[in-house]
């Protein structure tokens, strides 16, 4: 089931050594299981990344900034967060690029053991676990409504992890 909802996005930051990368998310809490940050191949405001890396804030994961032609150059920062475990777009760029997938939310809904202070937290707990951490860390960067059509489960009306797996199901 699909549903037309206002979601917040949040911003959040990857610090390089002399420069931010700022990303937007609807879902904040999948970045534990972010395995890259994408910009476009064209896009001049990122040129002096292309390559580069950043540290994960929470996992201490080397991240590495790679260029795909899937990210809008003129939607948000330039800049996309990949988690190819938990959405589509982001399980096709991984594959094109051989990135590897983190599984951050389990069946039940829990984050997966190995995220850290996250581990066994409900996904809603979880998201505003996240988020405050980010603040503390002082790598948030504001909140915005973001009109967007999200996948519900239709068993408990919660929206879903989106692993790329049920939505294969989904749209066949």
């Amino acid at each position: 089931m699909l549903w037309l909802e206002s979601l917040e996005t949040t911003a959040e930051t990857y610090v390089l050594r002399d420069k931010e990368v700022v990303v937007a998310t609807t879902r904040i809490e999948t970045m534990l299981g972010d395995t890259a940050v994408a910009v476009h191949p064209d896009d001049p405001r990122y040129f002096d990344i292309h390559g580069k890396s950043v540290v994960h804030p929470f996992c201490n994961r080397i991240i590495p900034i790679v260029t795909d032609k899937f990210v809008d150059m003129q939607f948000g920062t330039g800049a996309v967060k990949i988690t190819p475990a938990h959405d589509h777009n982001d399980y096709e760029v991984a594959m094109r690029l051989e990135l590897p997938f983190i599984t951050v939310i389990e069946d039940d809904g829990t984050i997966s053991p190995g995220c850290g202070e996250f581990s066994g937290m409900k996904r809603f707990e979880a998201r505003k676990a996240v988020l405050e951490a980010l603040k503390q860390k002082g790598l948030y960067r504001g909140t915005k409504d973001n009109p967007m059509v999200v996948p519900v489960c239709s068993v408990d009306d919660e929206s879903s992890s989106n692993r790329p797996g049920t939505l294969a199901v989904v749209h066949r």
